[in-house]
């Protein structure tokens, strides 16, 4: 059986256009930080979770995770196959700060694992951060539920526009709340 996979949409864009250019400019960090919607989806024993509506590229991810300001559990990977490494070189420097426990779903998790290795030299050795390969959303979310302390924070913000399985960001953001609202049901 072959899988679809369809790109995300989102009402703000990451990317601008220039009517005299014909490709797209990456958004500076200052406009990207201003575009952050991180959206409280609930509190369930003292941990906060959040989904990221603009987290359709790995720039975006990173001004969503700029924006807390502790360390935090985060949910990310999708299916857009058509981004670099170096895409997610960007990412790899800010999760170092902003993560404690790397939750990865979808076929960009090597890329996105290996922009966190790279960063993890240096001055930056032996800094912990737990790292979980996930098959499904509904993994990652019950990965999240029963590793977050009270008091921590846990968001989803997928770092790519394609997700096998969802139509667009709203659909993603519905079947993570699904799961969500299942583990304050057990």
């Amino acid at each position: 059986m072959e899988k679809s996979f369809m790109p995300l949409t989102n009402e703000t864009p990451d990317y601008h256009f220039d009517h005299d250019v014909k490709e797209s400019k990456p958004l500076d960090s200052e406009t990207l930080s201003s575009q952050v919607k991180s959206e409280h989806i609930k509190s369930i024993n003292d941990t906060n979770y959040y989904f990221d509506m603009s987290g359709i590229s790995p720039e975006n991810t990173a001004a969503t995770l700029n924006s807390f300001n502790e360390r935090l559990l985060l949910i990310t990977g999708s299916d857009s196959v058509d981004l670099s490494q170096a895409s997610y070189d960007l990412l790899g420097s800010v999760l170092i700060h902003k993560v404690k426990h790397l939750i990865l779903i979808g076929q960009t998790a090597g890329l996105i694992e290996l922009s966190l290795m790279k960063r993890l030299t240096g001055k930056n050795k032996g800094i912990d951060i737990r790292i979980t390969r996930c098959l499904t959303l509904k993994q990652a979310a019950d990965c999240a539920y029963l590793c977050a302390k009270p008091g921590e924070n846990v968001l989803l913000s997928p770092a790519g526009s394609m997700f096998s399985g969802y139509s667009s960001i709203e659909e993603l953001k519905n079947s993570f709340i699904e799961c969500i609202n299942s583990e304050d049901e057990s």
